[in-house]
Parts: C-alpha cells; structure tokens; sequence
C-alpha cells in the first residue's frame, strides 16, 4: 500500500511579523536605542543578530516585558 503525501491544495499561511529596528525596539518598550542593544548583546531581551544588525520581534518583545512586571502588593499582603 502506497503512503498517503500531504494534499499540495491544503496550504497553511503563516504571517510573517515585520522585524523591529533597535529604534523600533527601544520606542516599544520606552527606554533608549542604546540601552536596547546593550540588551540585546548581553541576552538580557530576545533579539536576532542579522550579520552586524540586531532586530527584534514585537511578540517577543511584548512576551519578555511581560515576564518582567511584578504583582502590586500592598502593605499588608493582599494583590492590587
């Protein structure tokens, strides 16, 4: 019996999320171009290095400064 192959009619679309400048970057999460390549070379926000240019993803961007935000908490114990 012959394997069945993938249907060439069934096509998945992937979108194609436009990569961010270190100015981009930096304006999205409101600190300095500088400070966002520093970033970006010491691993400290997810950023792809295309040869000499760092660029940057906004969903990965948004998904790191999530992971940075701290529950308020008041005084005594209780989640704002």
């Amino acid at each position: 019996m012959h394997e069945t192959e993938p249907s060439h009619d069934i096509q998945v679309k992937r979108a194609w999320e436009p990569l961010l400048t270190p100015i981009e970057a930096a304006d999205l999460l409101r600190i300095h171009p500088k400070t966002a390549l520093r970033l970006a070379r010491t691993h400290g926000i997810p950023a792809i290095r295309l040869g000499k240019h760092w660029r940057f993803r906004t969903c990965d961007l948004r998904a790191w400064a999530e992971t940075q935000i701290q529950p308020c908490v008041e005084p005594s114990g209780t989640l704002v």
